[in-house]
């Protein structure tokens, strides 16, 4: 039985993918937390390490699953983008700038993925897609706008990076979107976290190679990615996406910015300038827009 069947009703599926986009926005800040005393390498690889255990714990309990060698390329490719190369770009971004900007930026995500899609998917862009333009813009508005704090010592760095980070995710979205409906949530997360820790394993061995001396609350960060982030948010993300047609990951995504701009604004003191908030305004007004001017997710047929 595969898990997707739990799901009774569309309103579960979008309560879980909802979810899983809180969760992604509240992992902006617990990544800037620890960073404050791990090296961002040592972070992900504990960060992978855990996830891999906690999804080894999971599968001991499921029957053994079947893998098609026609699907190893994309499988691989997959991992390759998220987490390798998404965490790789993710985590040292948050080296540079702040959990809000990080957060905001990466609200582009649904335009770069709806990109892609006509590209790769041979799904079609319509002039509702010029709005998120406006989004675009807002996203230079909120890079020009930064200014070095303690939060962010190199803001446009950090931008760059996560350009990088919207790159490797567009491309996951892509190729998750040929498998999502072959295999479960847990050997899909499972592949992840197994590529991404031997992948990384050999650079933090490099760079550290030690069990970093860190408090408490730090580790309990990282088990917080490792465990609610790495696998409860990409699960519910994964498990709600079989029930509920692809457009409506470009509408959830949004939330992350939101989560990401308040809990880093109001809980790290974070600071943003008059320039980088007419950039928000702009990121949202343009999702929001384009969202409006499309079709209800409900009248299209699930796809994904």
């Amino acid at each position: 039985m595969k898990l997707a069947r739990v799901l009774r009703s569309n309103r579960q599926a979008w309560a879980l993918l909802l979810t899983a986009m809180v969760i992604w926005g509240s992992s902006f800040m617990v990544i800037k937390l620890a960073l404050d005393s791990m090296a961002p390498m040592t972070l992900v690889w504990f960060r992978l390490l855990i996830g891999l255990v906690a999804i080894g714990g999971i599968s001991l309990w499921l029957p053994r699953p079947t893998i098609h060698k026609a699907d190893l390329p994309a499988l691989l490719l997959m991992a390759l983008f998220e987490p390798c190369l998404y965490f790789l770009f993710e985590t040292h971004a948050l080296a540079y700038t702040s959990s809000a900007a990080a957060g905001v930026t990466m609200a582009l995500l649904p335009l770069a993925v709806a990109l892609a899609s006509a590209i790769f998917l041979q799904e079609p862009l319509t002039l509702r897609s010029l709005w998120l333009v406006v989004s675009v813009a807002g996203a230079i508005l909120l890079a020009l706008g930064a200014t070095v704090q303690e939060a962010a010592p190199r803001p446009i760095l950090g931008s760059l990076l996560l350009v990088g980070a919207i790159l490797a995710a567009t491309a996951y979205t892509v190729v998750i979107k040929r498998l999502i409906d072959r295999y479960s949530v847990v050997v899909l997360i499972g592949i992840q976290c197994l590529v991404g820790t031997l992948f990384y394993t050999p650079i933090w061995w490099l760079l550290d190679g030690t069990i970093p001396n860190v408090s408490l609350q730090t580790w309990i960060a990282v088990l917080y990615l490792g465990c609610v982030v790495t696998l409860g948010a990409y699960g519910l993300f994964t498990l709600a996406l079989t029930q509920l047609p692809a457009t409506a990951a470009g509408a959830a995504t949004n939330v992350v910015p939101v989560v990401a701009v308040l809990l880093g604004v109001f809980l790290l003191d974070e600071q943003l300038t008059g320039l980088q908030w007419l950039g928000i305004a702009a990121v949202f007004s343009g999702l929001i827009a384009w969202q409006q001017s499309g079709p209800r997710p409900e009248n299209l047929d699930a796809t994904r």
